[in-house]
């Protein structure tokens, strides 16, 4: 199939392709490869592409690494993985954005990631 102008349909699918390619090379070398942010005009399109490491099962992005470095700093009683309930729902801990003044928790349920302010993990 030759595409004769790039759109988001397009990236998406290639993206997809370029994820499935690169899960093989990731296994080869026991890291994890995922296609990142992109952008394009009609002639061309770039994208960045994330590596990280596993630690015990847990992809360490530069969030999860992020929350184990500041964790005994800001007095989070809870580890990388664990889990917590707020509003009815169950989420999982998945890294700590420091940038963020409010909601520096990042917290994961169903696939999605949700912001939280760190009083939650306190």
């Amino acid at each position: 199939m030759a595409i004769k102008e790039i759109d988001r349909k397009v990236i998406r699918t290639i993206n997809a392709d370029i994820d499935e390619a690169l899960k093989a090379v990731g296994k080869k070398y026991g890291v994890v490869i995922t296609t990142g942010n992109s952008s394009f005009s009609p002639t061309n399109y770039t994208t960045k592409l994330s590596i990280s490491i596993t630690d015990g099962g847990t992809v360490m992005t530069k969030e999860a690494a992020a929350y184990k470095r500041y964790k005994s700093l800001m007095g989070f009683s809870k580890d990388l993985g664990d889990k917590f309930k707020y509003g009815g729902k169950e989420f999982i801990i998945v890294g700590y954005s420091p940038r963020s003044k409010k909601y520096p928790v990042l917290a994961d349920a169903n696939g999605k990631t949700y912001k939280f302010p760190d009083s939650v993990v306190r």
